[in-house]
């Protein structure tokens, strides 16, 4: 499965990949189920750049995340998306119920909280693929996570009815698309920048489900694309 809750309390979601490779792309059509494994902050238009390249957000370093339950049965207090393949990216935090991660969030410094867009690279040493990682989060009550901060940019599209030219996967209960191949279209054309492994996270300056930035995808031919790595 790729979305994984840390806990017993939520069903596994699904994931779906799909294509946007032609003119007239319908992202709820001819969609592939594989049954297998939250807006970050952007900067505003650099006037020393091309009009469609938005400046970058430097990442923060990577740290480290120390965190303790009472068995390794017991919810940490996260939503993860292992859609990528290769780390564990965090959609979203359980709010209103004590948790591992809500106490540690409130004994360390802003700068170093576990925050939604962030990226979880290894669990206990171990960095090898985001279902391994997983694996690992269920198996031990004491953990050590490897968390990188998000490098977020913005991409100006004109696609004039061009395909965009990507392949995508992403989780049902996820937050963003993962650009998973770049074939010819737009996205190659107009922003070389973007690559494999990067997550679309908004549409126009506007986050949401998976399917609502698919559906701003089709309707616009303008696309400002909040991309994160």
């Amino acid at each position: 499965m790729l979305w994984w809750c840390c806990g017993t309390e939520d069903s596994p979601g699904k994931s779906t990949f799909l294509s946007l490779n032609s003119a007239q792309e319908d992202p709820h059509s001819e969609t592939t189920l594989y049954h297998q494994p939250v807006l970050p902050q952007f900067d505003e238009m650099d006037e020393g750049t091309t009009k469609n390249t938005k400046k970058h957000q430097l990442a923060s370093p990577a740290f480290w995340v120390d965190l303790e339950r009472g068995n390794a049965d017991s919810a940490l207090g996260l939503h993860l998306d292992l859609c990528d393949g290769k780390v564990l990216h965090v959609c979203g935090l359980r709010q209103g119920v004590p948790s591992p991660v809500v106490a540690y969030n409130a004994s360390v410094p802003e700068d170093k909280r576990l925050l939604p867009g962030d990226y979880i690279k290894a669990v206990n040493g171990i960095s090898s693929t985001s279902v391994a990682l997983a694996e690992e989060l269920k198996r031990h009550p004491a953990l050590q996570l490897l968390v990188q901060r998000p490098y977020c940019f913005v991409k100006r599209i004109e696609r004039k009815l061009e395909p965009m030219g990507l392949d995508l996967n992403y989780s049902d209960r996820g937050a963003s698309l993962v650009i998973m191949e770049i074939g010819t279209g737009a996205v190659k054309r107009l922003a070389p920048e973007i690559r494999v492994g990067d997550r679309i996270v908004s549409v126009n300056g506007m986050s949401g489900s998976p399917l609502h930035l698919l559906d701003m995808i089709k309707d616009t031919q303008t696309l400002e694309l909040g991309v994160s790595r």
